[in-house]
């Protein structure tokens, strides 16, 4: 026996239900509708409102920093490791050749010279070179920011810096067979002519702090604008270590560790670079850095003025596609 039994005669009753059923036909599909169409998770539960900013954010993954990849290559790849390991090691056959030869010399600033010194040495780069500064460039990821040079002053500062796979150890190689080794970087002595700046400061704590002794007689971390006139371009600090010591290597991560004037255009870069090709692997030793480098201020030609939209618009007018 049903409600309307109690509420209605059962004439009245029986038109009731029959109008209830009718309603009920015609709502439960159009409920059921509504559920199929807006409904995606399980139990037919109603799409919760949170979900919406994850579909926002997947869509605008594609816009992430543009140095994501590069700086999760460098410090989760094997293959980055694998390869610095492969030129360290590569690198100490090298100099046990360049040791033997006595008219050896890797540096361009001590060619044509008739007598080379007897002291022997080798050039390094810092950064990406014998220091790995990863964090700080991820920190630019992870914050969505271009460099900034107050923050990498903080960086060099704080002298945190790992080392880059196999280059300690074959910096050690060098000492031990008696090779001087000169630190030439353009980490920056702010005031020109200041040999003890809080830079170079950092930077020797830094190396120290990794097991490298540095020597006391002798000023072998030679920063930009240590002394004046030492500007971004290495080749016055390569002249320099050349009056006094037969360079038997030059190590680092860009074409200016090695060259001078190569701030021009990939092209001309690429010319520069092919005159010497009998040098890579012998004298001068490149290390991998996809983060930054000379070769891409080379693709926006070196312009601080343009928008990062420019400056990303002139970088991707050098890809040669496929269909190209």
């Amino acid at each position: 026996m049903g409600w309307g039994h109690f509420l209605y005669p059962a004439e009245k009753g029986d038109r009731m239900r029959k109008t209830l059923l009718l309603m009920l036909s015609a709502f439960f599909p159009l409920l059921s509708s509504c559920i199929v169409l807006h409904t995606t998770g399980p139990l037919g539960m109603p799409e919760p409102p949170w979900e919406e900013p994850a579909r926002v954010e997947e869509a605008s993954a594609w816009n992430a920093h543009e140095q994501l990849h590069a700086v999760l290559w460098t410090q989760t790849s094997v293959e980055h490791g694998a390869a610095c390991r492969t030129l360290f090691n590569r690198v100490q056959s090298v100099l046990d050749t360049a040791l033997a030869d006595p008219n050896w010399t890797a540096a361009l600033e001590q060619r044509g010279l008739g007598n080379l010194p007897e002291k022997t040495a080798v050039i390094v780069d810092i950064d990406e070179t014998i220091l790995d500064n990863s964090p700080f460039q991820a920190q630019l990821v992870l914050d969505g920011k271009p460099f900034d040079a107050a923050a990498w002053r903080q960086w060099v500062l704080r002298g945190e810096a790992d080392g880059i796979p196999g280059a300690l150890e074959f910096i050690r190689y060098a000492e031990g067979r008696g090779v001087t080794v000169f630190y030439v970087s353009n980490r920056d002595a702010e005031t020109p002519g200041d040999r003890d700046s809080p830079q170079e400061r950092a930077t020797r704590k830094n190396l120290e702090s990794l097991g490298l002794a540095l020597p006391a007689s002798e000023d072998t971390v030679l920063l930009k604008n240590e002394v004046r006139g030492w500007g971004s371009d290495k080749g016055s600090r390569r002249a320099l270590v050349a009056q006094s010591y037969r360079i038997l290597l030059l190590v680092g991560d860009d074409l200016g560790d090695f060259l001078s004037g190569i701030r021009t255009d990939p092209g001309d870069r690429a010319v520069k670079a092919d005159e010497h090709k009998g040098m890579w692997g012998r004298g001068w030793i490149m290390l991998p850095n996809p983060m930054y480098g000379s070769w891409e201020g080379a693709l926006y030609g070196y312009d601080r003025n343009l928008s990062g939209a420019q400056v990303l618009k002139k970088k991707k007018a050098h890809l040669r596609g496929a269909q190209n």
